[in-house]
């Protein structure tokens, strides 16, 4: 849930530039192997100089930390990593011309196997903190 929610809001508060014409934020997703997909969100914004976007993939990896900055992709792909296991995972790379790709792996999964899933984690949180 909720996956590609802080991505749009991304792009639209530090990519999107109103006086560009056609601009766009495109979605599409494939199987990589029987068990992966893999959803590619690739956009035609401002962009990120290369020192900035390195900072930025080191921070998405860094724990969280109360007040800071990135705090959204953050939390997005550490949820990514805590559902659906350590070899998931979001990444950001720059676009061949503007903007930014961000690309998420997650495991198929049926809505049974997700729901199991959703109750195995909060169940095992609820233990965690009574």
């Amino acid at each position: 849930r909720n996956v590609f929610q802080i991505i749009i809001e991304n792009y639209f508060v530090h990519g999107f530039s109103s006086g560009q014409e056609n601009s766009c934020i495109r979605f599409s997703g494939k199987s990589l192997d029987e068990n992966s997909i893999i959803f590619r969100i690739e956009d035609n914004g401002k962009g990120m100089e290369s020192d900035a976007l390195r900072i930025l993939k080191e921070e998405i990896e860094s724990p969280i930390k109360h007040g800071e900055k990135n705090y959204g992709l953050k939390n997005l792909n550490q949820r990514l990593k805590l559902f659906y296991g350590p070899d998931c995972w979001l990444r950001i790379s720059k676009a061949k011309e503007h903007g930014l790709i961000i690309e998420i792996k997650i495991v198929k999964m049926t809505m049974q196997n997700y729901e199991e899933q959703k109750h195995n984690i909060e169940e095992s949180f609820l233990m965690d903190y009574t």
